[in-house]
């Protein structure tokens, strides 16, 4: 549901900018644009994957809400090459009874240490 003609400010849409960085041998942390939508509770989803492009696996705990900007994924295999994407998802609510699910950001690549 659009409001006051402004697109972006009221869309679930995918976080731009995601980075990895950190790895340790069974983490990484990964960062990004925090979106600009933010009225009603949801937040992020880092997924995760082997083989580029996926299938990808959702990491579990999500971010608390959508003014996050980074989370670490744990569980990691050492010495592993992965592919992270991250999605906006928005809860229930008055407006819409489902979830709503962005599309995944785009794809980036990071090894854990051995």
């Amino acid at each position: 549901r659009q409001a006051g003609g402004d697109w972006q400010s009221t869309q679930t849409v995918a976080p731009t900018g995601l980075i990895p960085s950190s790895p340790t041998s069974s983490s990484v942390d990964l960062s990004w644009t925090a979106i600009t939508y933010t009225g009603d509770t949801g937040g992020y989803e880092a997924r995760y994957a082997t083989s580029p492009g996926g299938p990808y696996f959702d990491y579990v705990p999500t971010t608390g809400d959508k003014s996050a900007t980074s989370i670490t994924v744990n569980g990691l295999s050492a010495n592993t090459t992965y592919h992270f994407v991250v999605r906006t998802f928005t809860n229930p609510h008055t407006f819409n009874s489902g979830a709503v699910v962005s599309k995944n950001s785009l794809e980036v690549t990071l090894a854990t240490l051995p």
